[in-house]
């Protein structure tokens, strides 16, 4: 008869002692409705994680979005925040048509670098076969950097994670459709809130050309 296997409702980290208090990866304490048990039909190396790499490059039209296709959610986040500002800042009477100029260039290279780096990640996945629940390449870095702030930024990374992915019995990691949808809809309230805060003009169909050169 197979063992059955404790999982952290939080991380997915096999619990090891059933004994303990506390979830050995990510420190939450475990309480009896906070951890599946049951029996895995799959290892955790026979668990095979596949994104669309044109899926997310397509997604990525819209900076951020095939970052949190690929399960990046923390740096899909950042990407949307720095797509928002550089494109606003383009148009913001705050600042002369020089560096307006500027920031249309970097938001151009922005957006080429935020599709690459969507296709590039989602390859990597299918590859390697990483688990992208959060930055596994930081691994090393941090068992180096303990008490850094690569640390925090990969516990930062997990807690967001955590609370944007769905698991599955099996203990496979899947991003939440309806979560996505959602920062996707606040995003566009963070942009009306970026075009007011940076006197961006209003665009019509009067002026639209004229903004668009």
């Amino acid at each position: 008869m197979e063992k059955r296997i404790r999982y952290c409702q939080y991380c997915g980290e096999p619990i090891k002692n059933e004994n303990t208090l506390f979830c050995e990866k990510c420190g939450k304490k475990l309480v009896e409705r906070e951890v599946k048990e049951y029996v895995p039909e799959k290892s955790d190396d026979q668990i095979v994680y596949h994104k669309n790499k044109y899926l997310a490059t397509i997604l990525s039209l819209y900076p951020g979005l095939g970052q949190l296709h690929n399960g990046q959610i923390l740096k899909g986040l950042v990407f949307i925040v720095i797509s928002l500002i550089l494109v606003n800042l383009q148009y913001s009477q705050l600042i002369g048509q020089s560096i307006q100029d500027t920031f249309s260039w970097l938001s151009f290279i922005f957006r080429v670098y935020n599709m690459y780096d969507a296709y590039k990640t989602a390859s990597d996945i299918n590859r390697d076969n990483g688990n992208y629940f959060y930055n596994e390449n930081l691994k090393n870095r941090i068992l180096a950097n303990k008490n850094g702030i690569v640390e925090k930024l990969h516990q930062l990374d997990i807690t967001i994670s955590n609370y944007f992915h769905d698991m599955d019995y099996n203990g496979k990691k899947t991003v939440s459709v309806g979560k996505i949808i959602l920062i996707f809809v606040v995003s566009l309230f963070m942009d009306d809130g970026i075009t007011y805060l940076l006197h961006v003009p209003d665009i019509t169909w009067d002026n639209f050309w004229y903004y668009a050169k």
